[in-house]
């Protein structure tokens, strides 16, 4: 089923329950992804997405506008995910992508370690040295491909704060990128 959300939120309310397990093969993932960097824990972060999915399933007949289940679906489990990381009382988490490799980037293409060009390599070392809410808002925008907009709405914050958040983050990684020692100091 290459079908719009809308469709299988549409199928689902109507009694399909096929358009729900669509929904949350499409989803699983990129929840997984989020929720492990909210929360700094694999575990932790498949407990939150089997929370986000069941959540979706009792309250789906509440989402006004089912062309906008994407961003509802992920405000869910950005809420989950900071619920049950209070829960277990963690401070910030910074971990590296040899640490979890959970957190490895999302890309069409496999990378090769030995042949990538020093600047990727310093970037993605930079990426990893990034604390959990400024990871999360990075992966939202730019691997999630959501707005602003749809950022506010998942995290509760302003859209302005949002994108002045964003700016900040694409300033600074260019600056530690263009510096000398690699913005890792």
């Amino acid at each position: 089923m290459n079908q719009p959300d809308e469709q299988l939120v549409t199928g689902y309310l109507a009694g399909d329950d096929r358009c729900f397990a669509v929904l949350i093969r499409r989803y699983q993932e990129p929840l997984l992804r989020l929720t492990t960097r909210i929360t700094g824990n694999a575990a932790t972060a498949e407990d939150a997405v089997q929370e986000v999915f069941m959540a979706a399933a009792c309250s789906l007949e509440s989402l006004e506008q089912p062309e906008r289940f994407r961003s509802w679906l992920f405000r869910i489990a950005y809420r989950k995910g900071k619920l049950l990381m209070n829960r277990t009382l963690r401070g910030p988490t910074t971990m590296s992508y040899s640490e979890n490799p959970a957190l490895e980037p999302v890309s069409s293409t496999p990378r090769t370690t030995q042949h990538e060009p020093p600047i990727r390599d310093r970037l993605r070392r930079i990426l990893g040295t990034l604390t959990g809410p400024d990871r999360v808002l990075l992966d939202l925008r730019f691997i999630d491909g959501f707005t602003c907009a749809d950022i506010s709405r998942i995290s509760g914050e302003q859209a302005s704060a949002v994108r002045k958040r964003i700016w900040r983050l694409k300033r600074d990684l260019l600056q530690r990128l263009e510096s000398p020692e690699g913005g890792l100091a």
